[in-house]
């Protein structure tokens, strides 16, 4: 109950069902989750878990979360959307648009929309970033909300501004801390 289309697409599933890999290496190392959907090159290229529960991934666009192994519930659209590091693993990320989520690792729970948006994010968790570069030089914010065009794009948002709130063009730009900030 499984769809390849592309060299070494989905090559290594020995039981997962319900699957779709269409591209070179997409899907390529999965053996055991099922529920998938890689549509691109190397989309979800290194996802692989023992565990024969199903993924829920949708990777769809060149590279679209090719790193994550074990990480479950990610949607990721566009040019290395929820790309990640190697051998990370995230779960319950959405991420849209050209290098969305970009360097993720073990950040959860997570929103981005837009060209570059949350970019940076390694370990943060429960923010959505919405709007060109928004949120995207923050690494391990927890819940924050950047929306319009490089909100909260220039400082490092930390963990130490939680529940910061950034709506319009570049709104707390250069925010690095300072907890409830509203803008």
């Amino acid at each position: 109950f499984n769809v390849a289309m592309g060299h070494l697409s989905a090559d290594a599933i020995t039981t997962a069902q319900y699957s779709v890999a269409i591209g070179y290496n997409a899907l390529g190392a999965e053996v055991t989750q099922g529920t998938t959907v890689a549509i691109g090159y190397g989309a979800l290229e290194d996802q692989n878990d023992s565990d024969s529960a199903n993924s829920e991934n949708v990777g769809i666009g060149f590279l679209a979360g090719a790193e994550n192994v074990t990480g479950t519930g990610n949607t990721s659209v566009g040019f290395e959307a929820l790309k990640g590091a190697s051998g990370e693993s995230n779960s319950n990320n959405v991420a849209i648009g050209k290098k969305a989520l970009l360097a993720v690792e073990t950040g959860s729970q997570n929103i981005a929309v837009g060209t570059h948006s949350g970019d940076s994010l390694t370990d943060g968790t429960y923010n959505t970033f919405m709007g060109y570069y928004a949120g995207a030089t923050t690494t391990s914010a927890t819940r924050t909300v950047a929306i319009g065009t490089e909100a909260m794009e220039s400082g490092n948002v930390t963990s130490a501004a939680e529940g910061a709130i950034a709506i319009g063009s570049k709104a707390l730009h250069d925010l690095t801390s300072g907890a409830g900030n509203i803008a």
